[in-house]
This record gives structure tokens, sequence and C-alpha cells, in this order.
């Protein structure tokens, strides 16, 4: 009999390990049998108690039937769960220094002006001077994003003191990146600048072909005396 109590005994204290019910199911074991249960009242310690009741079944075929009534003092004796008693110093410790090193880990954050979509052709051609059209509003909505997990900001480009810089007007909850927008990569000559469909260096040079000093001109206007060589 001590052996089968001490084995059932034994079982329940390893289903309910790391639990709640490890306090009063733990710590237990066989120690002497009463032939009569009545004195029981006298030897048990006054407290609430834990009643567990379990069916038998006794026999290949069931023939024999049981019921196995289990007592315990409700305190029990088993240790507290870890949780019940929170983190100990140790590990608020290594907590705080965790997050401390995160906070301090370098973060990149790329700020995107716009956002533009191309053919293949077109991205092959692209050659130094050609121009990218974006949206007029693009420099008012400037997103600030890191990573693959988008937005965290937007806001206005402009300048201080000289350089280059964003102005964060609202917040965002990585909001996802807007759609790209069809852009057509414009190559010089471009209309609009120069003039008469030429380039705009090329006019600066004919500018500055015309206000040169005629040969044989004085830088004032007047004309140097000259003679025929003999």
């Amino acid at each position: 009999m001590a052996g089968f109590v001490d084995a059932a005994l034994a079982g329940l204290s390893e289903e309910v390990a790391g639990t709640e019910d490890a306090v009063w199911a733990e710590g237990f074991h066989y120690a002497s049998c009463l032939d009569d249960p009545r004195p029981l009242p006298l030897l048990l310690e006054d407290g609430a108690i834990r009643v567990l009741r379990l069916g038998l079944l006794l026999g290949e075929g069931g023939e024999r039937q049981g019921t196995l009534l289990l007592a315990l003092p409700a305190e029990g004796r088993g240790a507290r769960h870890a949780e019940a008693a929170g983190p100990t110093p140790e590990a608020r410790d290594w907590s705080a220094r965790l997050e401390r090193a995160l906070l301090a880990a370098p973060a990149e954050a790329e700020a995107v002006l716009a956002r533009i979509r191309v053919t293949a052709d077109a991205m092959l051609g692209l050659r130094p001077g050609m121009l990218l059209p974006v949206p007029a509003d693009c420099v008012a909505r400037v997103s600030l994003e890191v990573g693959g997990g988008g937005a965290f900001a937007r806001g206005r480009l402009g300048r201080f003191r000289g350089a280059r810089a964003l102005r964060i007007e609202e917040g965002l909850a990585g909001e996802p990146p807007g759609p790209a927008i069809e852009s057509r990569p414009l190559a010089p000559p471009l209309e609009g600048l120069g003039t008469g469909g030429r380039s705009a260096d090329a006019g600066a040079g004919a500018a500055r072909r015309a206000a040169a000093p005629a040969p044989g001109a004085a830088p004032s206007g007047r004309a140097f005396p000259t003679r025929q060589a003999g």
C-alpha cells in the first residue's frame, strides 16, 4: 500500500509542477495507516482542506470498482509558483540593461521625397542631366521610414542654417507607403530652358559672345588709331 500511495502522490506532483496547484499537491508521502478513520478529526490540524476524489476500475475488465479520496491541507507544503512573488531584483536589473542596450542601438531612417514608376526601358536609358518629374506637393509630404515597417512620421522639406532639413509635422503608426506615380524621364534639350529650343548653356554662350568687344575696339567703345602696314 505504501508504494501505491507514494507513486500516486509522485504522479500528482509531476502533473501540477510549475502551476499554482503545486502549492497544495506537492511535498507529501506515505507515513502510516489507520485501521479506524474516526480519530482523524483529532489528528489533523485545523484549517481548510482540499479534497480530490477519483474513481477507480480494478482488474482487466474493471471487475472491481472503488473510490480514491485525497484530502490535503489547502496551504500545502509545496513551493509557491515563481510568478506569484514577481520578478527578482536580478531579473529586473537584466530587463533594464536590455532596454538601455536596445534604445542605444543605431536606427537608420530614410526620408522619402516621392515614389515614381518608370518602364524598364526608361530606367536603362537614364543618363546624367535627365529629369524625373515628381508630384508638385512632394516637398510638403516627405515621409520618414525605417526598414519595412512603413512611415512613422511625415514632414516638410526646407532649410536650416544653410543645410537641407526636414520639419516633422505629424506622427504615423507604421503607415504603408503610398502608390508610386507614373513618371517619364525628360532628356535635354528641355522645353522651357534656354531660347528658341536651345539649352540654357547654349543660350548663355551666345550671350557671352554677343557681349565680347569687336576686334579693334577699345573696352570703352572708342576706336584705336590704326595705320596700314607698309
